[in-house]
This record gives C-alpha cells, structure tokens and sequence, in this order.
C-alpha cells in the first residue's frame, strides 16, 4: 500500500516526541485518525469538541514536558489552537 500525506504526518510526530492526541472523530479527519491507528505509537484520547482537546493537551505538555497533538476541524475552536 502507498503511503499517504497522513502517515507521513504522524511519522514526523513520533519522531518529534508526540505520544498522545486529544481530538474528535469524524468529517475530515477521518483519514488523519486512521492513519494514527495505523501507526500505532500515539495513544487517542477521544474529547467532547476540540476545545476541551486543546485545554487538556496543554496540561499535558505542561506537566508532562513533552509535545502533544490536537486534531480539531473546521470550527470556531479553531482559534484556541493558535492562543497562548
């Protein structure tokens, strides 16, 4: 099987450190997930809407010292992903 812009992705990020993502399921991110679960060295963390992923992501970076992934889609969220 070819590989795709996706796995790729999640190859830069395990190799960056990134070993959890909070995010949601579904539209356009199916194919970002599946190729997470392909992958298999980053553990999902399934959360409500993407602003309760990007809050519990940074907890995580910040207590655990290591990067973390968020996968949100195209919604008003959006713009906590780019706040400090």
């Amino acid at each position: 099987m070819a590989r795709k812009v996706a796995d790729v992705l999640w190859e830069m990020l395990v190799n960056a450190g990134v070993k959890r993502c909070y995010g949601i399921v579904g539209d356009a991110l199916n194919p970002v997930i599946d190729a997470l679960r392909r992958n298999g060295n980053v553990d999902f963390v399934h959360v409500r809407n993407e602003e309760y992923g990007v809050f519990a992501a940074v907890a995580d970076a910040y207590f655990t010292g290591t990067p973390v992934a968020v996968c949100g889609t195209a919604d008003l969220a959006l713009s906590t992903f780019s706040t400090d």
